[in-house]
């Protein structure tokens, strides 16, 4: 695209509405992927899930395999490498040199190819839809296949998300700019905390979100009964316009990047089933509760125990007060207070065995 191209572009994504049969981009062409069945060019793609699973170290490690064309992670290993391309990062939770680059650098990344909007482009944070233009000519420098919003929500203007008509309007804008480079967008974003609903409903952002993107992708704890494993998380789609659903694909976190486990996810699914949890009792996890209780039997074993001296023992051996206090409960352990105003803990002394009933009759 040449700089007369893109001034174009950018008036027609700037300016108001023109009828779509004025712009060749809608004319029909074959979806290029960059993913397969996973991310397309010219489209917005959304990665969704609760904080602390992973989505971002995911599109790090997505944007790492662009960087040097290595195989995806639901390809074998030995796939012939594709032609490497650029990505643009735009991010504002993460520190860029104490976070980001580490973790691109553990995925193998090619750092060369990986650009910031914070390189002094904008002045402050970029704005959708107040800077679109400034964005375009960016993703345009930048030579960018993907341009990855982690999150998207705070690079949204908040008064052009004011209602479902202005939200629908300004993500349009995010499918104009996709469409007019041509580049990939993924939009990563939580979900909300309502449960009882449809997995696709909810995606913060709302309902316009959801409708715009051809393809939603959501990352969900492995609560199946038959994964063994508590550590096992999921990366599932929700939605896909553009193909044939892609599988789920396992993976875990280790160092500070993603192990894929793709011959240890389920063949098929249910979404909604899966997301769309009844509200969990707050507590430990129940693997960590059971360590826990099990350590504690083992400490009592020779005899009580000042309370204060296990809580220092237990916080050692990772546990928390409260999940010491939850296994003496599970325990039922006796509770005394020693001459010193200790608080003592001991295992329940076994109550007598009851004779069974006997009969005199011969």
């Amino acid at each position: 695209m040449n700089d007369a191209q893109l001034a174009q572009w950018i008036d027609m994504v700037d300016g108001p509405p023109k009828p779509i049969a004025a712009h060749h981009i809608d004319s029909p062409r074959p979806t290029t992927w960059l993913w397969p069945n996973r991310i397309a060019v010219g489209q917005v793609h959304v990665l969704a899930g609760n904080p602390g699973l992973g989505k971002s170290l995911v599109s790090l490690d997505i944007a790492a395999r662009l960087s040097t064309g290595r195989p995806w992670p639901d390809q074998p290993p030995s796939t012939p490498h594709r032609q490497p391309h650029n990505v643009l990062l735009f991010t504002c939770e993460d520190s860029r040199s104490q976070t980001i680059l580490p973790r691109l650098r553990a995925a193998g990344a090619n750092i060369s190819r990986i650009y910031f909007h914070n390189d002094g482009t904008f002045d402050g944070q970029p704005m959708i839809p107040r800077d679109l233009s400034q964005l375009l000519s960016h993703i345009h420098q930048a030579s960018a296949a993907l341009v990855i919003f982690d999150p998207l929500l705070p690079f949204l203007d908040a008064k052009a998300m004011a209602g479902a008509h202005r939200a629908y309007q300004t993500i349009l804008k995010l499918r104009e700019m996709a469409r007019c480079l041509p580049c990939a967008i993924l939009a990563v974003v939580h979900v909300t905390k309502t449960s009882y609903r449809a997995a696709i409903q909810r995606i913060s952002g709302g309902a316009a979100l959801a409708a715009v993107a051809r393809s939603v992708s959501m990352v969900t704890p492995d609560h199946r009964e038959e994964n063994p494993d508590p550590h096992r998380r999921l990366l599932i789609s929700i939605k896909n316009n553009l193909g044939p659903p892609p599988p789920a694909i396992g993976y875990s976190v280790a160092d500070s990047r993603i192990i894929w486990h793709p011959d240890q996810a389920p063949s098929s699914i249910d979404p909604d089933s899966l997301l769309s949890l009844p509200p969990q009792k707050p507590g430990p996890d129940p693997v960590k509760l059971d360590a826990c209780t099990a350590w504690l039997a083992q400490q009592l074993q020779a005899g009580p125990r000042s309370r204060a001296e296990l809580i220092t023992l237990g916080a050692t051996a990772g546990f928390s007060r409260s999940t010491l206090d939850r296994a003496k409960a599970a325990l039922r352990l006796a509770h005394a207070i020693a001459p010193d105003q200790r608080h003592l803990w001991s295992l329940p002394t076994p109550s007598p065995a009851t004779p069974s009933p006997r009969s005199d009759r011969t």
